[in-house]
């Protein structure tokens, strides 16, 4: 971790405890020289923050490419392990960039719903999560978040899940049909959290 992450994290932490001190359920200890893939599901700008203080090592997160267009936005994200992604098509170099992290024992971290959910409900899954971890055959872990649409206005709650892969889907040549089954499997575990 660079300082400029530490430093956030602490900051994180500290903007996170304002309201009121977050609820983590099923803290465990994590592989720490293994790479694994965090799925979450998404419904606020403050779900990356918030995750990045629930682990001890750096999560790198897919995030949509406008937000790296200000020079110095796109600067701080990038120390903060975030990397851009096309959205609406098939971002080859972002795809390339992730699975390297995963070979190289790195955490990566996203939300497969692709954007964020208004209602707070479940929304179907992009296929990028699965696709990553199909490709890398990286272990996952879920993790449903509550309260960080409203942080100083309800608690917020983060249930971590226990690990698990895709390999009943691993060296296959998969149909459409079979990589939704692939991708809401992993919908189906977040949800089992909320």
């Amino acid at each position: 971790m660079n300082l400029t992450y530490r430093i956030a994290i602490k900051l994180f932490k500290m903007f996170y405890g304002i309201g009121s001190k977050p609820q983590i359920i099923g803290t465990r200890k994590l592989p720490k020289d293994q790479s694994f893939i965090v799925v979450s599901n998404h419904i606020s700008n403050y779900d990356p923050p918030f995750l990045t203080t629930l682990l001890n090592r750096k999560i790198n997160f897919m995030a949509k490419d406008n937000l790296f267009k200000n020079k110095f936005g796109s600067f701080i994200l990038k120390k903060l392990g975030a990397f851009p992604i096309k959205r609406g098509c098939f971002d080859r170099g972002a795809i390339k960039y992730a699975l390297e992290l995963l070979k190289n024992n790195q955490i990566l971290g996203i939300f497969p719903e692709g954007t964020r959910s208004t209602d707070g409900q479940l929304q179907e899954p992009q296929l990028g999560a699965t696709l990553l971890a199909l490709k890398s055959k990286s272990p996952i872990i879920p993790i449903g978040i509550k309260g960080t649409n409203s942080p100083f206005k309800e608690n917020i709650i983060a249930n971590i899940g226990e690990m698990f892969t895709l390999d009943e889907f691993y060296d296959k040549k998969l149909s459409k049909e079979e990589m939704k089954e692939a991708g809401s499997l992993i919908m189906t575990k977040i949800k089992e959290l909320l």
